[in-house]
């Protein structure tokens, strides 16, 4: 068992050998509690999977308060704001999940796009 910890640890040193890397060194040993907990929230994932199949344990990030209209508008602001669009744009539609009207160029007519979900 120690030689198998000693092999963890050296292969986790050796993997941030390169110089870019190094501050990592210090955290190699936390390994050894990152791991096991892996282990457990893939075992937690399985029984949820027998237990609950369409249930979907996701983590939540915080509260958001905008209504539906108002995140419509703040998608059609942010496109009228390019290049800084695609990354306002992928923020709403992971929380909307709703229709958006894309500008097409020409003068006022949009385009309507669904918003599937967040990319990336």
């Amino acid at each position: 068992m120690i030689l198998t910890e000693a092999v963890n640890l050296t292969a986790g040193l050796w993997a941030v050998r390169d110089r870019e890397h190094r501050h990592l060194m210090p955290w190699v040993p936390t390994l050894n509690l990152y791991f096991p907990l892996g282990c457990l929230a893939a075992w937690k994932a399985i029984y949820e999977v027998v237990t609950r199949p369409f249930y979907w344990d996701k983590t939540s990030h915080g509260l958001f308060d905008h209504t539906p209209d108002e995140t419509e508008a703040e998608i059609t602001r942010a496109l009228q704001s390019a290049p800084s669009a695609i990354i306002a744009l992928h923020k709403v539609s992971a929380i909307s999940g709703r229709a958006a009207a894309l500008p097409t160029g020409r003068g006022d007519h949009a385009a309507p796009v669904t918003l599937l979900g967040k990319i990336g």
